[in-house]
Formats: C-alpha cells, sequence, structure tokens
C-alpha cells in the first residue's frame, strides 16, 4: 500500500474506534433506562415493551458493526424475549408482568455484564486492517 492509503486506513480505524467508544457510552446509558423501564413493566405497564425491544435491536445491530460479539449477543436475546412478551401479557395481570420483568431482566443484566467486561478491559476493539467493518 501506499502511503497515502496507509494513512486513510489509519485514520479510518482511528475514526471507527472514537465510534465504538461513543457506542459503548450510549450503551451503558440505554442499559439504565431499560432497567426502568423494566420495573414499570414489573408495575404493570406493558407500553413499555415495544421500545424495549427497539432499543435492543439497536444495541443488537451496533454491537456487530463494532466488533463487540458479546454485547451483539446479549441485546439479541433480550429483542427476542421483548418480542415474545409483547401482546403476550394479559392486561391486570399484575403476576404475569412480574415474571415477564424477571425473564427480561435476567436477558438486560447479561447485557449488562457483557457491556461491563468490555469496558473493563479497557478494548474497545482495535480495529486492524483485518478486523474493519
Amino acid at each position: 500500500m501506499t502511503d497515502a492509503v496507509d494513512n486513510a486506513a489509519a485514520k479510518m480505524r482511528t475514526k471507527v474506534s472514537e465510534l465504538g467508544g461513543k457506542f459503548l457510552t450510549r450503551t451503558r446509558d440505554q442499559v439504565n433506562a431499560m432497567r426502568e423501564h423494566v420495573a414499570k413493566i414489573a408495575d404493570g405497564d406493558a407500553s413499555l415493551l415495544e421500545p424495549l425491544q427497539q432499543v435492543a435491536h439497536m444495541i443488537h445491530g451496533s454491537g456487530a458493526v463494532f466488533g463487540f460479539a458479546d454485547i451483539s449477543e446479549a441485546a439479541d436475546l433480550l429483542e427476542r424475549a421483548s418480542a415474545e412478551t409483547t401482546g403476550a401479557l394479559p392486561g391486570g395481570d399484575l403476576t404475569a408482568h412480574r415474571i415477564a420483568a424477571q425473564r427480561l431482566s435476567e436477558h438486560l443484566e447479561r447485557l449488562a455484564r457483557a457491556l461491563q467486561c468490555v469496558e473493563g478491559s479497557a478494548m474497545v476493539p482495535e480495529l486492524s486492517a483485518g478486523n474493519a467493518p
């Protein structure tokens, strides 16, 4: 490769790495917001299932793009659990809401642990030429 191509590739890797760091920060904030959603679902508010599913879907896709396989996989499981629960909760059955919220919470905490592992290792995947999306 020429120096110009190498320089452009290095700039691209740096930019993607920066975006990956922003994704982790945003995801941490979203996990905290989703915890509040799950608590409200446990209290009977099924209207938050669809937004929960949508955010999990975005994290799933973005995590894959940035090379955060564990985050992406955990978000996929949360997305699926949310989708399966949407429309399946009987109105007014607080016990069913709490059971669903417990299941969602387990998936959400798996996502939180995956996020902590990536942040704790201080590794935004080094996007070498072989790892670039």
